[in-house]
C-alpha cells in the first residue's frame, strides 16, 4: 500500500490519506470519540465504516516508513498523535 497524497481538512485535523488502494480518513476531528481511528470514508459521512485492523496496521506501518516530500511534519505528528492516544 503505497502512500500518493495527504489531504487535510478544517474540521480540527481530519487527514485524507489516499493510497493505490484507495482513500482513508484519520479521525482527528475536535471533540470526537474515534481519536486516529481510520475510516473508508469522512467520518462524518452516514455510512463511514472503522476500517478493518490489518488494513489499518498496514496504512500506519506505511506512514511510518514513508517518507513524503513536504509532508514529513504532519506524518511525524500523526504519528505521534497515534502513539500517544490523544
Amino acid at each position: 500500500m503505497k502512500i500518493q497524497r495527504l489531504d487535510f481538512y478544517l474540521d480540527g485535523g481530519t487527514v485524507a490519506v489516499t493510497t493505490e488502494a484507495g482513500t482513508y480518513f484519520v479521525d482527528r476531528r475536535i471533540e470526537t470519540n474515534t481519536w486516529c481511528a481510520i475510516y473508508d470514508k469522512y467520518p462524518n459521512n452516514t455510512g463511514a465504516m472503522v476500517v478493518n485492523p490489518d488494513t489499518a496496521a498496514l496504512l500506519w506501518s506505511e506512514l511510518r516508513s514513508n517518507s513524503i516530500p513536504g509532508y514529513e511534519r504532519a506524518i511525524e505528528t500523526l504519528l505521534s498523535d497515534k502513539n500517544k492516544g490523544i
